[in-house]
This record gives C-alpha cells, structure tokens and sequence, in this order.
C-alpha cells in the first residue's frame, strides 16, 4: 500500500471522498492529524447513525461488569417481566440478549416496517412485539428498529436512560458531551435531524428511551476516541472504562469470522 502523507490525503479527500466532514487520526492518544471539509470543524457534531449499535454494544458490557446485566446469555424478556406475549408465540421466550448483539434473534417481519415502530408511543415494547415468530433462532438477520430491544433492556436493567448511563460510564470518562435529548415528531423533522449539523446529543422516544440503531451524535474526535478504546483494552488514560473481558469477546469473535460483526462495529 502507498504510504500518503497529509496534503496527499487531504487532497484524495476532497476529489474523492466529499461526503467526509473530518477526519482524526490517534496514535495512542495523542492526535497526529485533524482536518475538516464542507464548512465542518472541530467543534461540530453529525449524526453517526449505526455506529449508534456499537455504544449500545459498549454499555451492554459496562452493564455486565456492573452486574446489571448477569451475562449476555440472559433472557431478554427477563427485561420486561410486564410484556405481554402474543397468543401462540414460542420463540421470544428463547432470546436472549446475545441474540440481539449479533443478530441471530428472528423477527416477525420480511421488510422493516420503520413506520411502525417510530410512529409509536413505545419503540421499545414496538419492536418487542416484532421479536420472535416462526423464523429460525441462530440464524443471522440484519436489523436496524429490533436492535431498540436493547436500550429498553439497559434502560430497565440500570434504572436510568440509556443516555445517563452512558454519559456516566462511558462518555464522561473519555472527555465526550452529549447534552441534550432530541425528540422527532415527523418526517420533516427527521429529514431535518439526518441533514444538519448538530449538538451533540441523542434521540429520544416519547417513552424517554433513547436510540439503539441510530440517533447518536458525535464529533469526529469523539469517535476517534471511542475507536482508540478498543485499541487500548478498554484502557483510557490508565483507567479501565471497557471491561477488558468484553474487548476480548469482541476481537475473539471477529477473528473467528462469527456473526457478531454488531459487537464491534454498526455494520
């Protein structure tokens, strides 16, 4: 591979690559090059939506840790002992959380029906009731709304938003801001939200449950460091933040070829 130096890559950027609004580069945790396009800088936030997947994946180990969570082998509706099963459902009673982590719990759907979900009062218990059917556990199916299974579970599990939570265990730590929640009530706002640029901060449901699969926003120097806490074991700044058990599983997982590509990564 040929090896560029910063003007050449900047310059790759700009005739090729303009939808990039900036760019980090980490070696350790000291910043080796920063440049910013179409009006960005280092100050501003976008919406990093499916790597949205990858901070739930993140708080799902910093809640085992904790002990919130027993194991990622526990039952998802452990979760919500009040849910209501559906009449002749056999399958949701199976999943469990690693089901949900790497995409091998079934759905009742062929096509996402997003609509559905988002126009709901309840995104969470919305894609609940999506859970399960007549398809086969194990198998892989790519999903974007099931994945909000997962904030109600960290939302019930640690008795707090998931954006609480994380700001606590996760963002705080490495020096990350996200301030606000942000509600969306159409699709003029959405298309709005998926446009502008942004306050750092995290969609919300009108239940107060926060985004699984999408709705995150973060500066590029957030997400540089985010990546560089998987380089690091979980490590940042000498202080453990990902348990190094939970890194392992990840990189373990990947380098045996698993479908567990969402522990890590959005996909």
């Amino acid at each position: 591979m040929k090896h560029i130096n910063a003007i050449e890559l900047e310059a790759l950027i700009q005739q090729q690559y303009s939808n990039i609004t900036g760019l980090v580069i980490l070696k350790g945790q000291q910043l080796v090059h920063e440049h910013y396009t179409g009006g960005y800088h280092k100050d501003s936030a976008v919406h990093v939506a499916s790597v949205t997947k990858s901070v739930l994946s993140a708080l799902i180990g910093i809640a085992i840790e904790q002990g919130a969570i027993h194991s990622i082998e526990q039952k998802v509706l452990d979760f919500f002992p009040r849910y209501r099963l559906k009449r002749g459902e056999k399958t949701i009673q199976q999943i469990k959380i690693r089901h949900l982590l790497t995409m091998t719990a079934p759905y009742k759907y062929q096509y996402e029906p997003y609509t559905k979900v988002y126009s709901s009062d309840d995104w969470t218990i919305a894609a609940l009731d999506l859970l399960g059917g007549k398809h086969n556990l194990e198998a892989f199916k790519y999903t974007t709304v099931g994945i909000q299974v997962l904030a109600g579970v960290i939302a019930n599990a640690t008795n707090q938003s998931v954006r609480d939570f994380a700001n606590k265990h996760l963002f705080k730590p490495l020096g990350i801001n996200v301030s606000q929640d942000i509600t969306i009530n159409n699709k003029e706002e959405y298309f709005s939200f998926l446009k502008n640029n942004l306050v750092s901060g995290t969609v919300v449901d009108p239940k107060g449950v926060n985004t699984a699969r999408w709705g995150l926003i973060l500066t590029a120097m957030d997400m540089a460091k985010f990546g560089q806490l998987y380089l690091n074991n979980g490590l940042w700044q000498g202080k453990e933040i990902l348990p190094s058990p939970w890194i392992k599983r990840v990189f373990k997982n990947i380098a045996n070829g698993e479908t567990a590509h969402m522990v890590i990564y959005g996909g």
